[in-house]
């Protein structure tokens, strides 16, 4: 008969005891039979549902093909989704572009105006080597000259960063600009002179040289016309002797 203590409860030991199911008398171990651990249930009907992707969760890109960047242009949304007509081509040794058609069948509106939007893009050298290309690519200053007003404000801006070379960069844009367009180019170079001011009191003589060879090359391209102009930006500046 089973004892229990003062309260009416039957021990733990006792009740372990009790667990202990078709206890063979031969002395071997017996099987216990265990509560509260249940087994998954195999026979049920419901549909297993497959695992997340990793590229799926919490909504990451596996890979982007502007890099990381700080800045988010038009330039980098279209170039994603497949609107620029070139890629990138990595090389063992450096990076070339691969046209998707002739160069000279490429429209400059609104391609154009969308390169120089993505001046300020860091990760890779699409933008700088597209622009470099468009530029000297057949017709290229009669095919410029409808957007040239829409490509002073991003040109300006991308004369404005604080990276060392990515603005060296983007001031061989600007002597390219004038080379390709050249006069045509005066009614804007006021609007474009102001970061290159700062630029040209910098502390670091490389950027100082960088502005002032830049500026001279304008000169040369756009005429003596320019002088005035940069002088009333950048009273410093002294011009060629052409």
């Amino acid at each position: 008969m089973l004892s229990k203590n003062t309260t009416g409860r039957v021990p733990v030991s006792t009740a372990r005891t009790l667990s202990v199911k078709n206890i063979n008398p031969h002395g071997t171990l017996p099987t216990r039979s265990y509560t509260g651990v249940s087994k998954p249930d195999t026979t049920s009907n419901d549909p297993v549902k497959p695992m997340q992707k990793i590229s799926s969760l919490h909504g990451l890109k596996v890979i982007d093909p502007m890099g990381a960047s700080s800045h988010k242009t038009p330039f980098a949304a279209m170039y994603a989704k497949g609107g620029i007509p070139c890629r990138l081509q990595h090389g063992s040794v450096k990076h070339k572009l691969y046209w998707l058609r002739p160069i000279q069948e490429i429209s400059f509106n609104p391609l154009m105006v969308v390169f120089f939007q993505g001046l300020i893009e860091t990760k890779h050298p699409v933008v700088g080597q597209g622009l470099k290309e468009l530029m000297a690519s057949p017709d290229a200053a009669n095919k410029i000259a409808p957007v040239l007003s829409q490509i002073i404000a991003p040109l300006r801006c991308a004369l404005a960063v604080k990276n060392q070379d990515q603005f060296i960069a983007n001031l061989n844009v600007l002597v390219q600009l004038a080379a390709l367009v050249g006069p045509t180019l005066l009614p804007y170079l006021a609007s474009l002179l102001p970061p290159l001011a700062s630029k040209a009191m910098a502390t670091d003589m490389h950027t100082r040289e960088s502005v002032t060879d830049a500026l001279c090359e304008c000169q040369r391209f756009l005429g003596d016309a320019a002088i005035k102009i940069i002088r009333s930006r950048i009273p410093t500046f002294s011009p060629l002797l052409l």
